[in-house]
């Protein structure tokens, strides 16, 4: 982008892509909730639809993600595919922070969650961040060091995380 993109008011997308599991499952709420690590634990023997109508995501994580998207204009893209719009919805993430699905071209059958996130951010040519533990990709994610936020699962979507990924977002990479 040029000085004269910028100098016309252009504002490129922003897009947080986030792993569900590791923010909105936290260890930290897990033991807050029994029942929900029960479902957690027993996920493997469950049907999706099961495992899902029956999983409730931290609320509290909820709500300050939909308050950093309203103050930050800043979209949210889960990584993967367990976790849908749909549900992410139901869960009370409001559905005008989610980032707008887009037909991917990748191979049949790629379910690696980080070829899909650089798909859909070339895709929607965004400003993106990735966040969560995400330690199985880091040799993917270590390319993208500025942009990558990872977390350790143990605490879940907090003030201070919310603080690093706008502060993030603020240094331009581009």
């Amino acid at each position: 982008m040029n000085k004269s993109t910028k100098a016309i008011g252009y504002h490129k997308l922003k897009v947080l892509y986030f792993d569900v599991g590791s923010l909105l499952l936290s260890l930290d709420y897990l033991d807050q909730n029994p029942r929900v690590r029960s479902i957690v634990e027993n996920s493997l023997f469950m049907s999706h639809t099961s495992f899902l109508g029956q999983l409730i995501l931290d609320p509290e994580g909820i709500e300050l993600l939909n308050d950093f998207c309203m103050n930050s204009k800043v979209l949210l893209y889960p990584l993967g595919t367990l976790f849908n719009r749909k549900f992410l919805i139901k869960q009370g993430i409001k559905r005008e922070y989610l980032a707008s699905d887009q037909s991917l071209k990748l191979r049949l059958n790629d379910s690696n969650p980080i070829r899909r996130m650089l798909a859909h951010a070339f895709r929607v040519n965004t400003d993106w961040r990735v966040v969560g533990n995400l330690s199985l990709y880091d040799m993917q994610l270590s390319s993208f060091a500025g942009r990558y936020i990872k977390t350790d699962g143990y605490s879940g979507v907090t003030e201070n995380l919310i603080r690093e990924i706008a502060d993030s977002f603020q240094n331009e990479l581009w």
